[in-house]
């Protein structure tokens, strides 16, 4: 369904808070509404699923289009870099370790949804962060991010 005036300024507002630096803009903005909440649940563009809300913290999680239109629009935070050997684990919805993280972005801490790419700069998957960035570099095992969407 196309969203109120209100409801699409708070989803404006939410997004460009998370993701600042990007200017959204869609061209054909939906939702899909809790019926039990009356809460947005799900932001599509046209078809498109690009966001779906976590409900715990009120938080627009992108999915792997979202993490595409956040690359394609210059989004330059939350991105943990995996070597090219575990890159065809990680795409297949596997969990990156430790001791495959190449390079993070400095501002990733623990429980934050981080993009995961390739040395090829290549989305790979959407993901929640189990170690602060700076721990993904220095450890040698456990996992750095469980991955969601792939």
């Amino acid at each position: 369904m196309k969203p109120t005036s209100a409801q699409t300024k708070k989803i404006y507002q939410t997004l460009n808070f998370q993701y600042e630096g990007i200017n959204f803009r869609f061209t054909d903005i939906n939702i899909i509404i809790s019926r039990k909440t009356k809460r947005i649940k799900i932001i599509k563009n046209g078809d498109i699923q690009l966001f779906s809300l976590r409900t715990n913290d009120g938080r627009l999680l992108p999915t792997m289009d979202g993490g595409r239109y956040l690359l394609e629009n210059g989004y330059k935070k939350n991105r943990v870099v995996v070597n090219n050997d575990a890159a065809p684990f990680v795409s297949k919805g596997k969990s990156a370790f430790c001791k495959h993280v190449i390079k993070v972005d400095d501002n990733i801490v623990p429980e934050i949804e981080v993009l995961l790419m390739s040395e090829n700069n290549r989305l790979l998957a959407i993901g929640t962060a189990v170690q602060p960035g700076y721990a993904m570099l220095q450890l040698d095992t456990g996992i750095a991010v469980k991955s969601k969407h792939h």
